[in-house]
């Protein structure tokens, strides 16, 4: 009967070692998922912070385009230079009184 008791004891014994292992096989893979995803979304992080980067760049350089733009716009579109350039490039003449047609609003032709 002790011979049955002993095998038994060890039986037990092979099967706690066999849940603890298993159950540290479990912790060690659970550590590494975390360890891995911790790691990943740190990568991520870093990898959206060059991203911002690079758009706040882009977006600075379109706005110092879209000023230059706008500065190219209002001098092209003075009065006094448009004149200039209608009369040399364009070999236009200011026009006679007789060659003017005012139209009012709301009047009617006949």
């Amino acid at each position: 009967m002790s011979v049955c008791l002993e095998h038994q004891v060890v039986y037990l014994d092979r099967q706690s070692v066999k849940s603890k292992t298993s159950l540290h096989i479990l912790a060690v893979i659970l550590l590494a998922v975390s360890l891995s995803h911790r790691i990943w979304t740190k990568l991520e992080a870093v990898e959206l912070g060059y991203q911002i980067a690079e758009l706040r760049e882009e977006t600075q350089a379109l706005n110092y385009e879209r000023q230059e733009l706008e500065l190219q716009y209002s001098v092209a579109t003075r009065p006094d230079l448009l004149s200039v350039r209608a009369y040399d490039e364009l070999n236009m003449k200011q026009p006679t009184t007789s060659q003017i047609i005012r139209i009012v609003k709301g009047a009617a032709r006949t």
